[in-house]
């Protein structure tokens, strides 16, 4: 662990006095994609093929492709930021009152320091508020919370004005996820957007379902927010790996082993910064919002690219900072084919093909081979999913 420490500060350092932003600076040079340790494989934009689209996966030479020999022990490459204006992340001129969001929201909004929605979060909040089914896909980070919380909380409101009294436990709106830490902090977004408009959420998590079960409550619900394993048992903790804090950098754990309010515990002190370091397994990777994280670190590198997408994806998110880092440590051979996948589109400046995680895709494939079930343009669908 300490080896892996000084390595990283290594490559930080070389990384800060390397890295430019993807423009070109008269005077200074070529500007740089993809910078090796062998030179020879260095790539500048001036370099970049005019049609990526076309070149195929293996024409290309790659610096990783030498990984499988032994002596390529210690050979790496960084991959140079670029800077791109993607419309679903940029502001919209439109304002939420002209979306039709009543003012309560709009403050609490501001409260957030959500001041004007994106160009992605106009499009769904239009399409939610006309009634239509959706399927929101979009880059991790760029709003999607807010995209379905906003128009729904707004026509829950609406409701309330002309609605006679409803039954006990019977909600308007649930949210399910696939993680308790994801209900918890979906549930206090939907808490702070609600302040002070009397409506109420609650969050349902696994680990107390015996007690709930036992001593059942009734209570008005207009937002529940739960996690799939909510009727699960309660989990045990296992052994925690502490190697980090040995070699004198404070760091606190978080792993699928842990009980639910410990994992919430050890995550909150990251958030608060009382530590600096959080070693996690990837039930932190998907959906956790943050934008403490600076450097992700894959001590092993995820096999499948829509994994690596959500892990580098926390500090990808709105409000992150420029100077980010993502290391990723290859040991095997599986880990070599999937990190040449990355190289590639790197260096022709492409999306990654074949992510495991196209919603889009999958749930057009799955419908084509479903009779009697919706075509494609029935589904309204409201951004852009990059393979």
């Amino acid at each position: 662990m300490a080896k892996l420490a000084r390595v990283c500060l290594s490559l930080r350092a070389r990384f800060s006095t390397q890295v430019r932003p993807l423009a070109a600076v008269p005077g200074q040079g070529p500007v740089p994609v993809v910078t090796c340790k062998r030179q020879q494989f260095n790539l500048y934009q001036h370099d970049l093929p005019a049609s990526p689209e076309r070149i195929k996966f293996g024409e290309l030479p790659l610096a990783s492709d030498g990984w499988r020999h032994r002596r390529s022990n210690g050979d790496y490459f960084i991959i140079h930021p670029v800077q791109r204006a993607y419309e679903a992340y940029g502001l919209s001129n439109l304002t939420f009152p002209e979306l039709g969001i009543s003012e309560p929201l709009v403050e609490n909004l501001k409260q957030q320091h959500v001041l004007s929605p994106t160009h992605f979060q106009v499009e769904g909040i239009r399409a939610m508020l006309d009634g239509s089914h959706l399927l929101l896909a979009a880059e991790t980070g760029c709003g999607k919370t807010y995209t379905y919380l906003v128009p729904v909380v707004e026509q829950i409101l609406r409701r309330r004005l002309h609605e006679r009294q409803r039954d006990f436990n019977t909600p308007l709106m649930l949210i399910i996820t696939p993680g308790r830490e994801l209900a918890q902090q979906i549930g206090a977004v939907a808490a702070r957007l609600t302040d002070g408009t009397g409506i109420k959420t609650r969050i349902v998590l696994g680990g107390r379902t015996k007690q709930q079960m036992l001593n059942p409550s009734f209570e008005d619900i207009d937002i529940l927010v739960a996690s799939f394993g909510a009727i699960s048992k309660l989990i045990t903790s296992g052994i925690y790996r502490m190697e980090l804090n040995g070699h004198g950098l404070p760091c606190v754990n978080l792993n699928g082993d842990m009980i639910l309010k410990l994992r919430l515990g050890q995550f909150e002190k990251f958030q608060q910064a009382e530590v600096n370091v959080l070693s996690t397994t990837d039930v932190a990777s998907r959906g956790l919002n943050t934008i403490r994280a600076a450097h992700v670190i894959n001590f092993d590198f995820p096999l499948y690219t829509a994994d690596y997408i959500h892990r580098v994806g926390r500090i990808g998110r709105i409000g992150s900072r420029n100077d980010c880092l993502a290391t990723n440590l290859i040991s095997s051979q599986a880990e070599i084919g999937a990190v040449q996948r990355l190289e590639h589109a790197a260096r022709t400046t492409n999306v990654l093909r074949n992510v495991d995680a196209n919603v889009k895709g999958i749930i057009r494939r799955r419908m084509q081979k479903l009779s009697g079930m919706p075509n494609e343009g029935d589904i309204l669908t409201v951004g852009n999913q990059k393979g």
